[in-house]
C-alpha cells in the first residue's frame, strides 16, 4: 500500500509539472504583449523639448548673435531744396538745425516764404515719432549757382554725424542767393553732430 501511495504522489507531481510546462508559452505571450503595450505610454514632459543643447564650444559662429557694428550709413530723404532771393531779409544766417515738431517745421516754412512765397516741401505732415528733420542753410552768396547739400548721414555708437557740403559751387550769375536744404531722417535719441565741409566753413561769417 505504501508503494501504491508513492506512485500516486509521483504521478500527481508529474501531471502538475506537465501542466506548468504547457502554461509557459502562454505566460511568455502575455508578458510580451504587456511589454509591447507599454511602448505607447506618453513620456514625461521635457523641459528642453525643441531646444538644441549644443555645448558652447561647439556652437557654429554664425549662430551667435553679433552686436551692431558701427558706423552705419543712414538713408535720408530730401523734402525741400532751393535758394532764397531776399538778400538775407528772411532772417537766416548760416545754420544747421534739427527740427523735431510739426510746429517748428511749419514755422520754418513760413520764414522761408517771408519775402517770396515760392517754397514748399514734398512732405508737409511728418510723423515725428518716426522721423526728424535736418535743415541746413548757407550764408548769403553774392552770385548764383550755389547749393548746400546733406551728402552723408552716419550713425556711430554714441552720435549721428551729418555731413554738409556744396555740390554746386556757384557761377557768374549776378544775383544774391542763399541756398538751403531740408531732409528727413529716422528719429533717434543720439546727439546729432554736423560735419561742415562747405566752402564757407573757414570764412568769417
Amino acid at each position: 500500500m505504501f508503494l501504491s501511495l508513492q506512485k500516486i504522489i509521483k504521478h500527481n507531481k508529474f501531471t502538475k509539472m506537465k501542466k506548468f510546462f504547457k502554461l509557459i508559452p502562454a505566460l511568455l505571450l502575455i508578458f510580451g504583449l504587456a511589454s509591447f503595450s507599454g511602448c505607447g505610454v506618453n513620456p514625461p514632459p521635457c523641459n528642453n523639448c525643441g531646444i538644441d543643447t549644443i555645448p558652447h564650444d561647439t556652437v557654429p559662429n554664425d549662430t551667435v548673435p553679433n552686436d551692431t557694428i558701427f558706423p552705419i550709413n543712414i538713408p535720408f530723404i530730401v523734402i525741400g531744396q532751393d535758394v532764397l532771393y531776399g538778400s538775407g531779409t528772411e532772417g537766416f544766417t548760416k545754420q544747421f538745425s534739427v527740427i523735431t515738431t510739426q510746429e517748428n517745421l511749419n514755422n520754418l516754412k513760413a520764414q522761408l516764404n517771408f519775402v517770396n512765397n515760392l517754397y514748399d516741401f514734398t512732405e508737409t505732415d511728418i510723423d515725428f515719432s518716426l522721423y526728424q528733420i535736418i535743415f541746413v542753410i548757407d550764408k548769403v552768396k553774392g552770385n548764383g549757382g550755389w547749393s548746400i547739400d546733406v551728402t552723408d548721414v552716419t550713425e556711430n555708437s554714441n552720435n549721428i554725424v551729418v555731413t554738409v557740403s556744396n555740390l554746386k559751387k556757384g557761377n557768374t550769375a549776378s544775383v544774391i542767393t542763399q541756398p538751403f536744404e531740408v531732409v528727413k531722417i529716422p528719429v533717434s535719441n543720439k546727439q546729432i553732430v554736423f560735419n561742415d565741409l562747405t566752402l564757407s566753413h573757414n570764412e568769417n561769417e
